[in-house]
């Protein structure tokens, strides 16, 4: 299950549009994607879950 939830987990950062995302400012794979509020914050609260953050970590991913 921890598997599963950081793959999932692990794709808002791959959106995000910085230098760490696949937007046009980081890797420019994709087009500039707009994240809604209420992901963001939804990301936060899996953020602050001690053991997704730690399977996160442990496959490099913010």
């Amino acid at each position: 299950m921890e598997r599963y939830l950081s793959l999932i987990a692990g794709e808002l950062p791959r959106l995000r549009d910085d230098e760490t995302g696949y937007g046009p400012r980081g890797k420019d794979f994709i087009i500039h994607v707009d994240i809604p509020r209420d992901i963001e914050n939804a990301w936060q609260v899996l953020q602050a879950d001690t053991t997704l953050r730690s399977a996160l970590e442990q496959r490099a991913l913010r």
